[in-house]
């Protein structure tokens, strides 16, 4: 929970404490809660996804199962002036290099200005995984096929080094292919206007997924652990970011990676990107 009190400050205005029976599920909030996103919610340390391992009801905190007899819940209140919407993640403007890429006043959504001579990688801030179970979304507004892709690699790589191209970077190309070690295989469709791009990495069991539109390419299924796209254990060891390459102008992407800026629900056991670990 630090991660979250770094980054709100202030933001904190009550903690509440539990202790979980196995058997009860709603708990009374002594503090105003208006939305369940004004609050941070952990169970035996480990931070829990809203709308999906709780909600709020008539102020009460209502778990979707009870938690364990003896578990200690910690319900962080925030102020309604800043909720869990306000950690997005944000492209890292300082691997736009040579400054061949706009970003909006969010840092969420850029631009490609022009064309290159090769894929300048364009990493996520503030969003590094060394364990845990994440999932996030790139939505491609503006696109036309091309030689692009969508994956996760090691920040400390430079950004001309493009995804896939090494042992710790994994990437998911535009035609549908996939990409790791300089070398690509058959894997799902090709992007189109208007689509969103899944990514779900499972550093506990290193694995990772990509999908399309709600769909995970090739039967996979993260929250099963099975028909991953690769299956490596440096996906385990390797601390990751989401990041994105292109060599063409013209493309418009977003990066999603929390509860309210994703649009699909991440899978059983994974949470939103922007979560704390």
């Amino acid at each position: 929970m630090s991660t979250y009190r770094q980054f709100f400050g202030g933001g904190i205005t009550n903690v509440e404490s539990f202790t979980g029976n196995g058997v009860a599920t709603i708990f009374n909030l002594a503090a105003t809660v208006t939305a369940v996103k004004h609050m941070i919610v952990s169970v035996n340390g480990l931070i829990q996804q809203p709308t999906v391992h709780y909600t709020l009801s008539s102020g009460d905190l209502v778990f979707s199962e009870a938690p364990p007899n003896n578990a200690a819940i910690v319900v962080q209140v925030l102020n309604t002036s800043r909720a869990l919407d306000d950690i997005p993640a944000t492209w890292d403007d300082s691997r736009n290099v040579p400054s061949i890429w706009t970003l909006d006043t969010t840092k969420r959504i850029a631009t490609k200005d022009a064309n290159s001579t090769n894929a300048p990688v364009f990493g996520a801030a503030n969003s590094v995984k060394s364990g845990g179970k994440w999932y996030c979304e790139v939505y491609l507004d503006v696109w036309s096929l091309g030689t692009s892709k969508f994956g996760a690699l090691d920040p400390s790589l430079s950004d001309s080094q493009d995804l896939g191209t090494t042992t710790t970077s994994w990437g998911y190309l535009s035609d549908g292919l996939k990409y790791y070690n300089n070398t690509s295989s058959s894997y799902g469709g090709a992007w189109a206007d208007d689509m969103t791009l899944m990514m779900a990495v499972d550093k506990v069991n290193g694995k990772i997924w990509w999908g399309r539109n709600g769909t995970w390419e090739a039967s996979g299924d993260p929250a099963a652990g099975t028909n991953a796209a690769f299956e490596n254990a440096l996906l385990t060891s390797t601390d990751l970011i989401p990041a994105f390459s292109t060599f063409a102008s013209g493309r418009v992407i977003e990066l999603r990676a929390s509860v309210t800026a994703c649009v699909y629900t991440p899978p059983t056991g994974f949470l939103y990107w922007t979560n704390t670990e």
